[in-house]
Formats: C-alpha cells, structure tokens, sequence
C-alpha cells in the first residue's frame, strides 16, 4: 500500500493549546515544574511570547501558548507533548494530520455538559488569564493562608 506524502508546512502557527487533566489549583501548586518545561520549549523551540491559563470547563487547565516564531504540525505536537497534554487530544490531531484535516487542531472547549449527582449541568470554561500573574497570586495566597494559620 502506497502511502501519499504529507505536506506539513500547509499547517503553520505561532500558538498552540495545552489540556492538562489536573485540577486548576493543583496544577498552580506545582507550576515551577511548568516553568522549567516551558525553558525547555524554549531551548528547543525558541522564545515563548506569551502564556495564558484558564479553567477549564471540568475544573483542570487550559493553556495556550503563544510562539515568537511560527512551527509546522509535528512541532507544535510535539511541543504540547513536552508540556503534559492530555494524550487523547494529541493522538487525535495526529489522526487529523494522516486524514490531512489541518483546520481542526487542538481543540479547547468553552463549556460543555457534566452529570452530577444525577443532574446535567452545563459549566462555561473561565477567562483566560496571564499564567505568570496567576502563579504568583497563588503563592500570595498560599502565603497568606500560612501566615494567617501561625497567629
């Protein structure tokens, strides 16, 4: 069976998004470990412009990441792969390359339908906001909590 050449380059973009499946504060708790894979995407990818964090619909993380400079389809995979991405997204925009489905790539849902306690309930994702001021409430936070619980 013959297999047709794809061409990567007809998909190239300077952002990309990251579902990481850990709820939002825990995710913040540990966010020095994100800050190292990011200096790493930076060594290898070149310069991280900007990043931005949001709740997710389930209550974990949305990121989106934005590039200085453009990469084709295999880079951002594998640069949301680096990141934690949950691995059914990648795995699913990895089927949409080999179909050639480049319009739809990594998803992010603004809300969606959740059954709890036996009721479906509609959630809406959070605003987007700057990760590093988010990293560094939650340590103000988490800072305060600890001196309030000294007195």
């Amino acid at each position: 069976m013959a297999t047709d050449y794809i061409d990567n380059s007809k998909f190239m973009a300077d952002s990309f998004t990251v579902d990481i499946d850990s709820p939002y504060d825990e995710f913040l708790d540990r966010a020095d470990e994100f800050v190292e894979s990011l200096q790493e995407l930076g060594e290898w990818g070149g310069p991280v412009d900007s990043v931005m964090i949001r709740r997710s619909p389930s209550g974990n993380v949305h990121l989106m990441i934005k590039m200085k400079s453009r990469h084709d389809f295999i880079e951002l995979v594998m640069f949301r792969a680096l990141l934690g991405d949950d691995p059914v997204r990648i795995r699913s925009d990895l089927v949409k390359l080999l179909k050639g489905q480049f319009s739809v790539f990594g998803q992010l849902w603004d809300g969606k339908v959740v059954l709890e306690d036996g009721k479906r309930e509609y959630r809406k994702a959070g605003p987007w906001r700057d990760f590093f001021d988010e990293m560094a409430k939650h340590k103000e936070r988490l800072l305060n909590d600890i001196y309030k619980s000294s007195d």
